[in-house]
């Protein structure tokens, strides 16, 4: 009875020793497998690095090494780490493994399958070197780079952080970044995060000049749009349907934009100029000279009325006129004297007595005008 005894005890005592080594031994196999990296189609290394800890961890290293049959002891275990690994894979390439049943028949599947020769390493490499910039951020540009390196090492091919660098400073397009690379070079240790803050502050300042380029862009349209023609750059074989004046479009002419704009005030100054009868001959010249004069204080009046009675600097700007005008002298600079006639708008005549340059800022931008003539 008591013989019976004890070997039931020691019987129970193994089972439960037994029992906690396995509880023991799960544990330490769901532990080593959740720290594998999962496998997503393109990280073959960081996979099976990680497969390879996991299985040296739990001791079971030899599954990897040769395939076990069905009858060996530790064939269930053998099956079991076979599911642990096929829950190694993303969702989307586990269908890549599903014709696999063993450990060994899947670990040697992923090794051959992802293995490096010579020829892949100098494919790999020439897709690096040819991966140029084609334009946009150099920080976008570097982690294009910084993945065909990651692709391109292996047991044929590895480049230290120094060889990357320097690569990658020699792959930089000349002469548009020659200052940045020279930069790179000249320093006594560089890292990739050093190349990376480098090319952060040059997208930067590529920024900045590409919003000035739009900036001053935008200006030029401007002075082309509306800047003043100089009669060299007159087109004589273009001729305008209102004025019936060569050089220039009914769309640039200032004679039908000052009608548009100033008709009525025109209308009442001709109107004035022409109530004074012609009663002789002799009179004829005075009035006539009188006339002029009363229309070219018309023509003054007319422009101090629409510009002068608003800010000191502004200015109309006429495409289709051939001389710079004002009437503020304190406005020009070098200023000589110098008497011109030249006609207005309408067709009168204006006296100038001086000319100089002067400065006018459209769109906050300096513009130098250069012969302004000031008009009495």
């Amino acid at each position: 009875m008591d013989s019976t005894m004890k070997k039931f005890m020691e019987m129970f005592v193994s089972m439960n020793s037994s029992r906690s080594s396995s509880e023991s031994n799960m544990g330490l196999e769901t532990y080593a497998f959740s720290q594998v990296t999962k496998y997503d189609g393109a990280n073959i290394k960081e996979w099976s690095s990680s497969v390879r800890s996991a299985f040296l961890t739990c001791g079971k290293e030899h599954f990897l090494r040769s395939e076990l049959p069905t009858g060996h002891p530790e064939y269930s275990l053998y099956q079991r780490y076979f599911g642990l690994m096929k829950f190694t894979f993303q969702p989307k390439v586990r269908d890549h493994v599903e014709h696999l049943k063993t450990v060994f028949q899947l670990w040697d599947y992923m090794t051959r399958f992802e293995k490096d020769n010579r020829a892949t390493a100098v494919r790999k490499y020439i897709k690096l070197v040819g991966t140029k910039y084609e334009g946009g951020e150099l920080r976008l540009w570097l982690e294009q780079l910084t993945a065909r390196f990651e692709d391109v090492e292996s047991e044929w091919l590895q480049n230290t952080e120094n060889s990357r660098c320097t690569i990658i400073i020699s792959m930089l397009p000349r002469p548009k970044f020659e200052r940045l690379a020279d930069r790179l070079t000249s320093r006594d240790s560089l890292t990739m995060k050093d190349i990376m803050n480098a090319f952060i502050e040059e997208d930067e300042k590529m920024k900045t000049v590409s919003s000035k380029h739009v900036s001053n862009q935008s200006v030029n349209v401007i002075k082309k749009k509306f800047n003043k023609k100089s009669s060299s750059s007159k087109r004589n074989d273009v001729k305008c349907d209102y004025c019936k004046r060569n050089g220039h479009t009914i769309d640039d002419c200032h004679k039908r934009y000052w009608d548009e704009h100033h008709k009525s005030s025109i209308s009442s100054s001709s109107s004035q100029s022409n109530s004074k009868p012609s009663t002789s001959s002799s009179s004829a010249s005075s009035k006539s000279s009188n006339a002029a004069s009363t229309s070219k204080h018309s023509v003054k009046s007319v422009i101090l009325k629409n510009v002068c009675n608003t800010k000191s600097d502004s200015w109309i700007l006429d495409s289709g006129s051939t001389t710079h005008v004002t009437f503020n002298e304190s406005v020009l600079v070098n200023a000589k004297s110098k008497r011109c006639e030249f006609e207005a708008a309408g067709g009168e005549p204006i006296i100038s007595t001086k000319i100089g340059d002067t400065v006018i800022h459209p769109n906050d931008n300096q513009l130098m005008l250069k012969n302004v003539a000031c008009g009495d």
